[in-house]
């Protein structure tokens, strides 16, 4: 499997290498999937941290009930989120893996392995 950054930075052969390799693969959806899931990585990751510190900064007193509603509603925001990232991960993975390797310059064009 190539690498998302070597996909990015090299769009035009891996599009030519799945065109001589009779490869339907949507490059623009999987670099926009890539996007969203690290932006919904991110805001999962912040959401995360806030809730600790909240969790730190109560340690060793009584956590007072808005500080425990604040905590239930970061725990079902992370919840929520990770739902909606793992089923863009899953989407992600799966044109990842429909994505050809580049062959070698040598390598002569034809309509089969042949």
């Amino acid at each position: 499997m190539l690498d998302i950054n070597y996909i990015r930075e090299n769009a035009a052969k891996v599009k030519e290498a799945a065109k001589n390799k009779n490869v339907e693969i949507d490059l623009e959806k999987l670099l926009e999937l890539d996007q969203k899931r690290k932006k919904l990585q991110s805001e999962i990751e912040n959401i995360q941290r806030k809730r600790n510190e909240l969790a730190k900064a109560s340690r060793g007193k009584k956590p007072t009930a808005e500080n425990i509603a604040a905590g239930k509603k970061m725990k079902e925001a992370v919840k929520e989120k990770e739902v909606a990232y793992d089923a863009l991960k899953e989407k992600y993975f799966d044109l990842m893996a429909q994505v050809p390797q580049i062959p070698s310059e040598d390598t002569p064009v034809g309509k089969d392995e042949k």
